[in-house]
């Protein structure tokens, strides 16, 4: 797939996706055009790179914004879930790079297949299969519990300046403050 990003589009993720090419060693001479002024960038990347880069730079820049880690895991999620779909079989799923680094093997895969990638996994794409990345296995935890959670208003959670006061307060008002009044009660 390739991507373009003129250079009069502020930093749309342009830079990002020059430096993961260039870390991936993707990118020549030979895919970089300058165009007067205007330099497009044309990468071949692979979605999950993309998406990791993206991740990051939202890690980066929404550290402790509620929305942006939730919202951030939400698109893992589905991107995993959706690569997972496209295999039937452990068999099938070998043959691809990019699932064997997240499953040691058939009973983890087959396990996510069924109920959907969890913490581990997205952890283990997020930081690129290092143990010390930067995103941690809390955040991700508290974000699959928020996006699974329906009696609580997801918009009054992420008013909140962590995911510590985020949690407490979802799970303050769970079970005794309706889902419609959530917001008031939040004060945020």
């Amino acid at each position: 797939m390739f991507y373009a990003c003129p250079a009069s589009i502020p930093n749309q993720f342009g830079y990002v996706r020059f430096n993961c090419g260039r870390n991936g060693g993707i990118v020549s001479h030979h895919n970089q055009y300058k165009l007067f002024n205007n330099i497009i960038l044309r990468l071949l990347l692979f979605e999950s790179q993309m998406l990791q880069a993206m991740a990051e730079e939202n890690r980066e820049i929404g550290q402790h914004d509620i929305k942006i880690m939730t919202s951030t895991i939400e698109q893992v999620k589905n991107f995993l879930d959706g690569e997972l779909a496209r295999f039937e079989t452990w068999k099938q799923a070998r043959s691809s790079k990019f699932t064997t680094t997240l499953f040691e093997n058939g009973g983890n895969f087959g396990r996510a297949k069924k109920e959907g990638v969890g913490q581990k996994t997205i952890l283990k794409f997020l930081n690129g299969g290092k143990k010390d990345g930067t995103w941690k296995q809390s955040e991700i935890q508290f974000a699959l519990e928020l996006l699974g959670d329906k009696d609580v208003d997801r918009d009054a959670v992420e008013m909140f300046d962590n995911h510590y006061q985020a949690k407490e307060f979802r799970c303050a008002v769970r079970n005794s403050v309706s889902k419609g009044k959530q917001k008031e009660v939040s004060g945020c």
